[in-house]
């Protein structure tokens, strides 16, 4: 139950809203002078004692408007103030107070103070208390206005709360920072100067309005250049020439400058600075390999005095300090002295380039910081150094390229294909020279045992005109390098045990094969097809007592030649019991070792797997499938024990239906498994072999997912999360706000976490340091969320947030983890928008778009004299659309047996650049020329815009560029048919909206598309 006070204390400001309402809806009588915007009832602040009153003004009668009727009975309340709250009121503007009702004038008068004391007129009109100072307010200065409870309606009701209103009135003008700042030393001589006011001392206007605007810096000494606004409170003097080095100058900006408001600068503001010393940049050239009939150029940090600059300037010979005669030229406004010598510099020889500290600058006032000193080397004259092979060298490798070292700088224009000949001359060279080796490579396909002469033709010379002279290497090749391989396409291979077991072997230069073939347990099997497989290949040593057979294959090859030789295994040349045997051969002409480049290479290998099975597996998370049939009949074969590698729960026999299901529970899902089938120590014989076989999970190349590009994970994933944060960019010192949305994950159907599942959040910064780590609990929604305060040093770069449960085993395969990246960047905000429009948003083919960006300043304005960029790419739109009532229709020329078809994405179409106008666009046209596609195209458009503080923007759009006005539709009843029986297919034309066009002539192309593999039996 509501007692009756209660309720009173619910209604009374419940009728205040309404009362503020309703007064909201009404239309009050202007303020006779209104000097600014007015502003809401927020801006009054209520008190619960009426302020002092020092002064009470005269009142002045005045008639005002009728104010709109309230149509409730209630107290009167203020609803509006000028000056606004945070408003700074202008030195003689009125000031007012604006109630919801007509006031009674005599009671408002009289609860009306202002303080500091001030004269001036009050009066009441209507609904607005006016009071116009009679004396200018004093600048800077705060003051509060107060309306007590006294105050009446016109109806006789009480103020329903005082009216408190503070502001400040306007201040004055000041220099908030220059550039350079005030006593800044080593100031650059050539850069501008920058004032930076605290108010708007100019309106905004654009760059050619600006002759009308104020000047208000001079500096002493006096300097000639030009200065503009940059905006409205930050002026920039470029001065004409650079100034003077190593001088002391005192900039100024003199009292009763006034901005925008009225606010004026009190007092001059000064600031000094000291112009750095000319110091000596670069010189050129510098370093070895000089040219030596090029001038020296000297390029110093400001603009010299030529005169003494020049005198303190001399070039000399570093071995005898002769000075070098030459004449000097000033280039760049005399920030470049170009030294030229009356004679070519020496080759092969060190000079010095030395400036004295009595060179000056330009203003005579600065002497260069401190002595200068370079040196620099000459490059030789041309000659041949070496080459490889050298003059009459023997035995020359068959595979060694020739290589012709020289001195100096060579001119690559005389290394053509005239500059040499090879007798005997071969069908194809390849030549290459790398300048930084200064080294010519020559290459061609050299025969064993051949003679060979090359000769380097005598005008190839310097960039200087130095030739070489004509030079003539003599060199015999010796035999091609000996080997001994099998011909094998992997490490492992299986083989038939219903044929012959048979291996090829490739060689050259060798006089026989020497073969060791040793039979291996199912240990070895499992590891060299397990995890470390390519370790474990690369140390087998199988023990003599697993020595099967060693036998020699004498060869007589033709010298020099590659051979290829069919090897039988067996003694008998039949087929090898079913089982798992390792192959190594050798010959004694090749050099074998641990397999390092030092030692030589090792000998062939390989694992076989003889077997008359064939074995397919297909492999989940929990269990494999294993299916055995036999390679000659074709049949599966049941009753078969089959077992994994490794886990001892992971063993069964084969169904009729040569199948079994293994558990495999006890292995990571990434490491492979090897599966054991039949034994091979059963009776075997050539037509009835062991039924015995071995398989890999691991061989699946061409079968996996991935192959037909179809997505795929293993194991499947028991949840899932989405992460974002609030933006993906943020500054030192700003808020991350981030958000986790997670989901148990039971075969696609997604389901809430339970509440108050915990997870670890952490996040790193771009140098991989943790800068957050806690635990957070999930919501009812399944959600979590947090914040991270950014400090104000904060390293910049991108940085990782990473969810996981906090339950998550980190040493499994597969961890479940979420994760977002954002940035942190020392960014500015935009000051103008940009938009990049096109003319059309679909053209034919062979048309022009016509596109235009443009840019706006937020606080208004065109931004002109910008600089634009653009780019056209294309890339292929397939036409789609909706058919009612229709099969689905192919529009698109898209065959993937095709691959000049396959060839989606164009590239580049056009681009340019340029600058916008007054009005803040540029335009530009695009030829949209797609003769040479088969398909529709998507023009994608990107543009920057760079504005004068280098802000760059980038837009893009797209435009669809049909290849034709109709598109002609095709839709089969069925994408699979039998032999011989009929297939229809509709046909439909349509523009470019869908929309059918009839009688249209078509002409149908149906083509027929083979798939074909071809296997060969080897020889």
């Amino acid at each position: 139950m509501i007692r009756g006070s209660n309720l009173r204390n619910l209604i009374l400001p419940t009728l205040l809203i309404a009362s503020l309402l309703i007064a909201s809806c009404g239309n009050p009588a202007p303020a006779p002078q209104p000097s600014s915007p007015t502003t809401q009832a927020e801006a009054v602040v209520a008190t619960d004692t009426p302020a002092s009153q020092p002064v009470k003004p005269t009142a002045v009668p005045s008639a005002a408007p009728a104010a709109t009727p309230v149509p409730l009975d209630l107290p009167p309340v203020a609803v509006e103030t000028t000056p606004q709250r945070g408003e700074e009121q202008p030195l003689d503007a009125p000031i007012m107070v604006r109630f919801d009702q007509p006031m009674d004038e005599n009671s408002t008068l009289a609860a009306f103070a202002i303080e500091p004391a001030v004269e001036g007129d009050l009066h009441v009109a209507g609904a607005d208390l006016v009071f116009q100072p009679t004396e200018t307010l004093a600048r800077g200065e705060s003051y509060r206005v107060t309306v007590n409870q006294d105050a009446q309606s016109s109806g006789g009701k009480m103020l329903a709360a005082p009216v408190d209103l503070r502001f400040n009135t306007v201040g004055f003008l000041e220099v908030t920072s220059t550039q350079p700042g005030d006593g800044n030393s080593d100031v650059a001589v050539d850069g501008p100067i920058t004032v930076v006011f605290n108010r708007p001392v100019v309106p905004l206007t654009g760059v050619a309005d600006q002759a009308s605007l104020p000047q208000p810096l001079t500096l002493a000494p006096a300097v000639n250049g030009t200065g503009e606004w940059l905006n409205t409170s930050i002026y920039v003097f470029h001065p004409s020439e650079p100034l003077a080095g190593g001088a002391t100058y005192r900039a100024n900006v003199p009292a009763g400058l006034t901005d925008v408001k009225g606010s004026l600068l009190a007092e001059d503001f000064e600031f000094t600075f000291d112009t750095a010393l000319p110091l000596v940049e670069s010189i050129l050239p510098e370093g070895p390999m000089a040219r030596p009939p090029t001038a020296v150029t000297i390029t110093f940090s400001q603009p010299m005095d030529q005169q003494s600059t020049k005198d303190a300037a001399v070039l000399r010979r570093a071995s005898d300090k002769r000075a070098v005669a030459g004449r000097s030229v000033w280039l760049e406004g005399d920030r470049v002295l170009r030294f030229e010598p009356l004679t070519d510099l020496d080759y092969a020889t060190d000079y010095l380039v030395e400036v004295a500290e009595s060179a000056k600058s330009a203003g005579g006032s600065g002497a260069l910081r401190s002595a200068f000193t370079g040196q620099f080397t000459t490059a030789p004259a041309m000659a041949l150094l070496r080459t490889e092979p050298t003059n009459n060298s023997q035995d020359v490798a068959v595979e060694q390229q020739f290589v012709a070292a020289f001195q100096g700088i060579v001119d690559e224009k005389t290394l053509g294909a005239d500059a040499f000949t090879i007798i005997p001359k071969p069908t194809d060279v390849y030549s290459y020279f790398n300048e930084y080796e200064n080294r010519w490579m020559i290459s061609w396909p050299r025969q064993p045992q051949t003679d060979y002469t090359v000769t380097l033709a005598g005008d190839i010379s310097d960039i200087f005109g130095n030739e070489l002279g004509e030079q003539t290497i003599r060199f015999q090749t010796g035999d091609r390098k000996p080997f001994a391989h099998l011909n094998v396409p992997n490490d492992i291979g299986t083989y038939d045990a219903y044929a012959p077991t048979e291996i090829a072997a490739s060689y050259r230069n060798v006089s026989s094969l020497d073969f060791k073939l040793y039979e291996l347990g199912e240990n070895d099997a499992a590891r060299l097809l397990g995890p470390n497989r390519w370790e474990v290949m690369n140390n087998m040593r199988p023990p003599a007592n697993r020595l099967v057979r060693e036998w020699s294959v004498p060869v007589t090859p033709e010298a020099n030649t590659n051979n290829l030789l069919k090897v039988p295994l067996a003694e008998d040349d039949e087929s090898l019991a079913p089982g798992i045997y390792w192959l190594e051969m050798r010959a004694p002409e090749v050099k074998y070792g641990d397999g390092s480049q030092e030692s030589g290479q090792q000998p062939a290998r390989h694992m076989l797997i003889v077997s008359p099975l064939n074995l397919i597996t297909k492999r989940t998370n929990t269990e494999v499938l294993v299916w055995a049939t036999d390679l000659r009949s074709g049949k599966p074969v049941a009753s078969l024990p089959v077992r994994a590698d490794g886990d001892v729960d992971a063993q069964g026999v084969t169904d009729a239906d040569g199948i079994v299901r293994l558990a495999a529970t006890n292995r990571e899902p990434w490491q492979p498994l090897t599966i054991f089938a039949g034994d091979a120590n059963e009776t075997s014989t050539a037509d009835a072999p062991a039924a015995y076989g071995v398989m890999s999970t691991e061989w699946q190349s061409g079968l996996g997912p991935w192959d037909y590009n179809l997505p795929g994970e293993f194991p499947p994933p028991t949840s899932q999360g989405y992460v974002y944060t609030d933006r993906p960019i943020y500054r030192p010192g700003q808020t991350v706000y981030w958000k986790a949305i997670l989901r148990s994950d039971d075969d696609a159907i997604y389901t809430p976490p339970p509440a108050g599942a915990e997870y670890n959040v952490t996040i790193t910064n771009f140098q991989g340091e943790q800068v957050y780590k806690g635990v957070h609990e999930t919501n009812a929604f399944g959600t979590i969320d947090g914040a991270l305060p950014l400090d104000e040093e904060a390293g910049l770069g991108f940085y990782y947030l990473e969810i996981m449960p906090a339950n998550a085993d980190t040493s499994a395969y597969y961890t479940p983890s979420y994760g977002v990246n954002f940035q942190v960047a020392e960014y500015r905000k935009p000051e103008f928008e940009a938009t990049l429009t096109t003319d059309k948003d679909e053209v034919l083919g062979g048309e022009t778009i016509d596109a235009t960006m443009a840019a706006e300043f937020y606080f208004g304005g065109a931004v002109s004299d910008a600089k634009v960029t653009w780019s056209a790419f294309t890339q292929d739109a397939f036409f789609s659309p909706q058919i009612e009532d229709g099969p689905w229709y192919s529009f698109n020329d898209y065959t993937g047996w095709d691959p000049v078809a396959l060839q989606m994405y164009g590239g580049l179409v056009a681009s340019g650049e340029g600058k916008t106008g007054r009005d803040g666009s540029f335009s530009f046209e695009i030829p949209a020329d797609i003769s040479d596609k088969l398909n529709t195209q998507q023009f994608t458009i990107d543009a920057r815009l760079t504005d004068l503080n280098n802000q760059e923007v980038a837009k893009n759009t797209s435009v669809v560029v049909h290849k034709g006005l109709v598109y002609p539709g095709v839709a089969p009843s069925s994408y699979v048919t039998s032999v011989g029986q009929p297939l229809d297919i509709d046909l439909i034309t349509v523009d470019w909206d869908g929309q059918p066009v009839p009688n249209m002539p078509l002409e149908v192309v149906v083509s027929r598309a083979e798939w074909k593999n071809v296997q060969k039996k080897a020889t």
